[in-house]
């Protein structure tokens, strides 16, 4: 299976990531990980401006996002 990791610190600075190739389709079983870290007294900001996942069928989609508040997996 495919993996991209990335380590993000929040900057005072609105920036971006993406999933590689994108905007090209990822590639097939690609695992992506970020972690967003912002300076003590400070918080994150997440927006998501294009977002397309991938449709088994109506109801379900083949992929999934996960998004936690803490190392914790919370």
């Amino acid at each position: 299976m495919p993996l991209c990791n990335w380590n993000l610190t929040a900057e005072l600075y609105w920036q971006s990531f993406t999933t590689p190739e994108y905007p090209a389709n990822y590639l097939m079983s690609l695992s992506c990980s970020w972690l967003l870290v912002a300076p003590p007294g400070q918080k994150v900001l997440l927006q998501f401006v294009d977002f397309d996942t991938e449709r088994i069928d109506h109801y379900r989609c083949k992929d999934t996002v996960y998004v936690y508040n803490g190392m914790l997996n919370t």
